[in-house]
């Protein structure tokens, strides 16, 4: 009994086990709750969000993180296999980057990095839908979609880095 105990809480204490935990229950909310709550026709992307989270807070392992949530959601949608873990890795390498610099002092610039990083992955999943001949994703919505993922992943940035904290630096503690 000893053993089974040790073992489970070195399972727990895993990073890997940490962020899968959260992308499956980040994805499960995204389905059930955030699809279905819309302001102005577009539905907010918290796995996108969670995903820049991930490459602020993480790095390598961030960016890993950012692409398996890419994969999980790309699991569920009808576009191109890839598309969106794509667009969420490229989106948490640039928030990465440019949080070594933008992240020092000021604690609500996360909220503007959050947001500004959520506007960019939604404009690199349209430009790559296009170039693979999705064309249904360039219309006037887009717009409206761009300007509720990044309202929300801004506001929501604090408690996504919390999360992501909590599943990726689990070992650093």
């Amino acid at each position: 009994m000893a053993t089974a105990v040790g073992t489970r809480s070195r399972l727990v204490d895993n990073p890997w086990f940490r962020s899968a935990l959260v992308a499956v229950m980040a994805l499960g909310l995204q389905l059930s709750l955030v699809a279905d709550l819309r302001i102005g026709g577009a539905a907010a992307d918290i796995m996108l969000g969670l995903a820049i989270a991930a490459g602020l807070v993480g790095g390598r392992r961030g960016i890993v993180a950012a692409f398996g949530l890419g994969v999980l959601y790309d699991l569920m949608l009808n576009t191109p296999f890839g598309l969106s873990a794509l667009a969420y890795t490229l989106a948490a390498w640039i928030a990465g980057r440019l949080s070594d610099w933008l992240l020092r002092d000021v604690w609500w610039a996360t909220m503007l990095v959050g947001a500004a990083a959520s506007a960019a992955g939604v404009l690199l999943y349209a430009a790559v839908a296009v170039l693979v001949g999705v064309t249904d994703v360039v219309t006037w919505d887009l717009a409206t979609v761009i300007a509720v993922v990044a309202i929300v992943n801004g506001l929501l940035m604090p408690l996504q880095l919390r999360v992501q904290r909590w599943a990726l630096l689990a070992d650093q503690r």
